[in-house]
């Protein structure tokens, strides 16, 4: 296994404690805790006791410290295990030749925060607007591939898919929320009705004869001409003495 180089260096490292009249033979190694976890970029520390054959600490004994994937997580010699990428890594404790090991798991750094683009917009009916969400450590810095779930405090006004993008429905206010890991940021959306650019009443010309009636049509559009339902018109007459109109038309 991995840990018998560390047996040699031990060996070889220790071989003054082995023969010191002070020290006991080591007849175990113990570490404490036997399994724990650590973020990448943090650190978690590990003791480790030599025991004589009545489990007895023996004091004073150099312990030699080894990870078994430098890549994944590294050991200081005092213990100090630091994640260095997502995965499990063996920490081994060696004493004249006895070896303990100790499991370590490394998780992905934890999100802090989460930023969201833009905050705050102003939307007609109708339009849409993409929220782009970055997850971030506990020092401000991006951590990539971070899911992010996106909702909305009122479905009715806006809408959001599960990329970020926020689609007007009607008029009113909605808060859009981006979270990851627990943590959240909001978006403030606010929707008016698209404005009434002309009105178009139908038709455009009559002749009647007095007391005979006709009925109009009018259809408020907007800048590009498309229809506005449901807008509600005001009809009035320029001459009451010669023609008069109802609220309907």
């Amino acid at each position: 296994m991995w840990w018998l180089a560390v047996l040699v260096a031990a060996a070889t490292s220790c071989k003054s404690d082995s023969l010191d009249p002070d020290h006991g033979a080591v007849a175990s190694v113990v570490i404490a805790p036997p399994t724990a976890t650590v973020a990448v970029g943090a650190s978690v520390p590990l003791t480790a006791e030599a025991l004589d054959a009545a489990g007895q600490k023996i004091d004073g004994l150099k312990l030699v410290w080894a990870s078994g994937d430098t890549k994944i997580a590294t050991v200081s010699s005092s213990g100090m295990v630091t994640g260095v990428a997502v995965g499990g890594v063996q920490i081994a404790a060696t004493a004249q030749g006895k070896t303990a090991i100790a499991e370590v798991t490394v998780n992905p750094t934890p999100v802090a925060g989460v930023r969201l683009s833009p905050t705050s917009r102003d939307l007609l009916v109708g339009q849409t607007v993409q929220i782009s969400a970055q997850t971030v450590d506990a020092q401000g810095n991006v951590l990539p591939g971070r899911p992010v779930t996106f909702t909305t405090s009122n479905a009715t006004v806006a809408s959001v898919n599960a990329s970020g993008l926020v689609t007007a429905l009607a008029a009113g206010s909605a808060i859009i929320t981006g979270a990851s890991e627990g943590k959240t940021a909001v978006a403030t959306i606010t929707v008016t009705s698209v404005p009434v650019a002309s009105v178009a009443v139908s038709p455009s010309t009559n002749d009647l004869v007095v007391g005979q009636t006709t009925s109009l049509k009018a259809e408020p559009r907007d800048v590009s001409g498309q229809v506005l339902a449901g807008r509600p018109v005001a009809w009035s007459t320029s001459a009451p003495n010669v023609a008069s109109v109802s609220s309907s038309g």
